[in-house]
């Protein structure tokens, strides 16, 4: 048995931390004192001690990982547990954190989320559904958004989506009305007027008319040249417009 010389009782050896530089082999002060001390140390200046632990987690990177790892593999569900409660507790901090870590590791969390992806396609589907229904207001509003923002991503899907239907051969690629746009000089193929932001992804030969979904059978139009346009031949077209003999 040995006394505390903080809360002088006397308990056993057990309670004591070991210290080889005393003559007893322990502290004179139990394990609780000790923690009790260590505490309103820390509270006092925290900063300071957290320098401290941070200077010497640098020095000792390959001790501290080992030790995190072999800590979660022996109290992985406890562990999960109170993570959970934190989040559920803390949103707004767990946000920002998470918010902080994707934009220092952001090439690093793309790849570990396409190889997710690709490893588990059913699960992520499940994922996107269950979030869309239970958002759905969110996700509407930011679709809407989205297709405001860039309308070619929608003009290039809908055509694909018109030769499916039609089962039309080719897929137009990614980025093509801004290449057109630029090609043209931002000017109607038919009439040469400016193009303006409601321009009309046009096929030159027409789908219905047995033209293919690709790249070189596209042009820009203004709204009202493609919808007088519609599905003729751009021969019998530019002639009805006086643009060929």
């Amino acid at each position: 048995m040995k006394t505390c010389t903080k809360c002088k009782q006397e308990k056993p050896f057990s309670e004591f931390h070991k210290d080889k530089t005393s003559k007893t082999g322990f502290r004179s002060r139990c394990k609780v004192c000790c923690a009790e001390d260590s505490s309103n140390r820390y509270y006092e200046n925290p900063q300071k001690h957290i320098a401290i632990a941070r200077k010497w987690q640098d020095k000792n990177k390959e001790k501290v990982v080992a030790t995190r790892k072999a800590r979660y593999k022996n109290n992985k569900e406890k562990l999960k547990e109170v993570s959970r409660k934190y989040r559920e507790q803390n949103p707004d901090k767990t946000w920002e954190h998470n918010k902080k870590y994707y934009e220092q590791n952001k090439e690093r969390e793309k790849l570990r989320a396409k190889i997710y992806r690709q490893q588990n396609p059913d699960k992520v589907k499940e994922i996107q559904r269950s979030y869309i229904l239970r958002n759905k207001e969110k996700v509407k509003q930011a679709r809407l958004k989205y297709k405001k923002e860039n309308p070619e991503i929608f003009k290039r899907i809908n055509q694909n989506r018109r030769a499916r239907k039609l089962a039309s051969n080719g897929k137009l690629s990614s980025g093509l009305a801004q290449k057109l746009y630029t090609l043209q000089n931002g000017k109607c193929a038919c009439c040469k007027k400016p193009l303006g932001d409601n321009y009309h992804m046009d096929h030159i030969m027409p789908l219905a008319l047995g033209g293919s979904n690709t790249d070189d059978n596209i042009q820009l139009l203004r709204a009202q040249c493609n919808n007088q346009k519609y599905s003729k031949h751009p021969v019998d077209f530019m002639q009805e417009r006086g643009y060929l003999l």
